[in-house]
Order: structure tokens, then C-alpha cells, then sequence
């Protein structure tokens, strides 16, 4: 069975946005980036990254790196945004660094996280995760 986290084309096409912001999209860049962060965004990631990792650990993945390494991604990209709400004025640097960061998040989360969770879990297991995060996307 193939576990697919939600849809990240949202999060995946902000963070191409914000990648190329200048000084002219600036502040537009970070009104979206904010309305999705805000919104539902930020939530939805570390939901599913949390039902992901919670199954991995109850079979074995507790200690590996990419577990501690999926948790440090995601505070820094929570502290970048948080960054970036603070600041009205926020350089576009900051928003491409942002963009940069959310890119790689959701990459690590649909293409390493989910394949060894999959690798990891019995099939009758994948079954019921699979469907927590169909759930999560309604």
C-alpha cells in the first residue's frame, strides 16, 4: 500500500511563489504566505506529519534521524513564519528562505517520511493511517 499525505500542491506552489519573491511581490508574498500558514496550513502539515511519525514509532522509527529531523524542520519553519508575521516590512530574503524551507519540508514529508512508515507498518496498520489522512483533507 502507498500512503499519500494530503495534497501538498498548495504548499508546494507557495513555496515556488516565495522562492521568487522581490522587492515588488513582497508584500503580497507575505499576505499569502500568512493566509495559508495561518489558515489551515501550518495545522494540516504537523497533523499528518503526526500521524506519520506516531505509527512509525510504535515500530521502531522513535529514535531514527529523520523522526528527530522531521520535528527540527518543522520548528524552523514555524519560527521563520513567525518571523515574517512579526515583521510588516519582511525582506524578501526572508520570504525566499521561507518558500526554501516549506519546499524541502513537504518533499522530506511525501518522499522519505511516508515511504518508511510504509515500510515500517504492517498492511492492516497502513490501511487505517491511510484513511486518518484521506480524513484529514475533508
Amino acid at each position: 500500500m502507498r500512503l499519500q499525505a494530503n495534497d501538498h500542491a498548495e504548499a508546494l506552489a507557495l513555496g515556488r511563489r516565495l522562492r521568487c519573491s522581490d522587492a515588488g511581490t513582497a508584500a503580497d508574498d507575505r499576505r499569502a504566505l500568512l493566509l495559508f500558514w495561518y489558515g489551515s496550513g501550518a495545522s494540516r502539515l504537523k497533523t499528518e506529519e503526526e500521524v506519520l511519525l506516531a505509527a512509525w514509532r510504535r515500530h521502531g522509527g522513535a529514535d531514527h534521524p529523520l523522526s528527530a529531523a522531521m520535528r527540527a524542520e518543522q520548528g524552523r519553519l514555524a519560527d521563520e513564519i513567525a518571523a515574517i508575521a512579526a515583521d510588516s516590512r519582511a525582506p524578501a530574503a526572508h520570504l525566499r528562505h521561507a518558500g526554501e524551507l516549506l519546499g524541502a519540508h513537504v518533499f522530506r514529508q511525501d518522499r522519505e517520511l511516508c515511504r518508511v512508515v510504509e515500510r515500517a507498518v504492517p498492511a492492516e496498520e497502513l490501511a487505517g493511517i491511510a484513511e486518518s489522512l484521506r480524513n484529514l483533507r475533508h
